[in-house]
């Protein structure tokens, strides 16, 4: 079923273009085939491009002139997160006395909250009781928000750059950002510019609808640029999905080469990114796949861009200052992360 009407005013036809990984009639870009996806593998390659061991990919794109430029944009003085709430398995609240819950087997799981002091202790009235419990977060997956590093994505034993995967003191970690990452952000709310409430399932987005949005919100997506794509997925599914690969709207392969040749940093979304169905199941998802491992594209997934496009719509603004600042986490694949738009 088609997304619920939405608020058109101030929106452009131009939008109006829908592609979807099942019709192609909508679109008048190819497909690209998955013989294409994998050449993108050379061809889109920066490997080199900063040095041998470079870890830190499309990062390089983001110096001092694209801060400045970047810091210039907080003139509002307001913050908005674009980080979804951490929610924890309710049949899950135990403390360290007992057995672990078991892991499901379909590769994530939903984060988990232990209990190891609850502060009912009985004690003096003048004693301080602790409160205190612990997490267990695997951001991976379809459910926290997270970044994603190059360690992320590992092909024939290497990840990005060519650089050694799965021992320890490994390159390419979160622990490569552990200054955090700033630039400019800028948000392209696809379903507001199409006057919908949020992109069906399985509903691809190509170049053309990239461009399409950037002419609806006056702004160009260029170097160094930190772009959070909204599909409105998370204004449908707040709780996320109930499987891991269930069908979700998201980015086409055939965004790869536009996303090299703009130089971006960080590619956002409120999904995990990539359209599923994707159609590429011998590479695996292919935003992933060639963008971390080829370009040395980050990624953060699963972010809450709801408060963001209502900021922006209200602001009359699709540029901002974008502050992401992941844990620092020894050979961390990836992060939970909070990232801030600052207007």
């Amino acid at each position: 079923m088609a997304g619920d009407a939405f608020d058109t005013e101030g929106t452009d036809a131009a939008c109006d273009i829908l592609y979807s990984v099942n019709e192609t009639a909508s679109s008048t870009a190819p497909v690209p085939s998955a013989e294409d996806v994998r050449g993108w593998l050379a061809s889109l390659s920066t490997w080199g491009r900063w040095g041998p061991a470079d870890d830190r990919g499309t990062l390089n794109y983001i110096g001092p002139e694209e801060r400045r430029a970047a810091l210039a944009l907080a003139t509002e003085g307001s913050t908005v997160s674009c980080a979804l709430p951490i929610t924890f398995d309710q049949s899950v609240h135990l403390p360290p006395s007992a057995p672990p819950p078991g892991i499901p087997h379909e590769g994530w799981a939903r984060p988990l909250r232990f209990v190891i002091e609850d502060g009912t202790r009985a004690a003096p009235p003048t004693t301080r009781v602790v409160a205190y419990d612990a997490f267990l977060i695997a951001p991976h997956g379809p459910i926290v928000t997270h970044l994603d590093a190059p360690r992320h994505t590992v092909l024939d034993g290497v990840s990005y750059n060519g650089l050694p995967a799965g021992s320890p003191g490994a390159a390419g970690t979160v622990e490569a950002v552990a200054d955090g990452i700033l630039g400019r952000g800028i948000l392209l709310d696809l379903p507001q510019a199409q006057g919908r409430a949020w992109l069906d399932d399985g509903e691809a987005i190509m170049p053309e609808h990239l461009e399409a949005c950037e002419k609806a919100a006056g702004v160009r997506v260029g170097r160094g640029d930190l772009l959070f794509v909204r599909t409105g997925y998370r204004k449908r599914m707040p709780d996320g999905p109930s499987e891991r690969h269930a069908p979700r709207p998201g980015l086409q392969a055939a965004c790869l080469p536009w996303l090299s040749e703009r130089e971006v940093a960080v590619i956002a979304s409120d999904v995990a990114n990539d359209v599923i169905p994707h159609g590429y199941e011998e590479i695996g998802l292919p935003i992933h796949a060639v963008g971390m491992w080829a370009i040395g594209l980050w990624l953060v997934d699963n972010c809450g861009l709801e408060e963001l496009a209502s900021t922006c719509a209200r602001l009359g603004r699709w540029e901002f200052l974008s502050v992401l600042a992941p844990l620092v986490l020894r050979d961390g694949s990836g992060s939970p992360i909070n990232p801030l738009a600052i207007f």
